[in-house]
């Protein structure tokens, strides 16, 4: 189980989710980051920026919305780094052969400068 999402204190959503093809989560939300999205045995990960994040997650019964999209489809490191971060971080990678790599960082700093160190 990896959780992606941030959750209020009345254990709703933050982020929107789609659950066995249902909506979970806040009814409306912009996004420039990214969703991990299944279908069977397909997964991805979108690219959300210049999209509306409902329709780019609806063609998917299961979605997760989260912040952020490290790299970028193109390569570009998207997030920003931050001290505020600090935190043990769960982690979906995908590589240009499909590979799949889910994990949690073990030092609480997740840098996209330096993403070999995740192999």
């Amino acid at each position: 189980m990896v959780n992606g999402s941030y959750f209020g204190e009345d254990h709703v959503p933050l982020t929107p989710l789609r659950l066995s093809g249902k909506a979970a989560g806040p009814t409306s939300y912009q996004s420039i980051h990214g969703a991990f999205v299944a279908k069977g045995a397909h997964v991805e990960i979108l690219d959300l920026r210049n999209q509306d994040t409902f329709k780019a997650i609806d063609a998917y019964p299961e979605a997760m919305v989260s912040y952020p999209l490290l790299i970028d489809p193109s390569g570009a490191n998207r997030a920003v780094e931050s001290k505020d971060w600090l935190a043990s971080r769960n982690f979906v990678a995908l590589d240009q052969k499909g590979t799949r790599c889910l994990g949690t960082t073990e030092d609480r700093l997740l840098q996209p400068s330096s993403p070999g160190r995740l192999s």
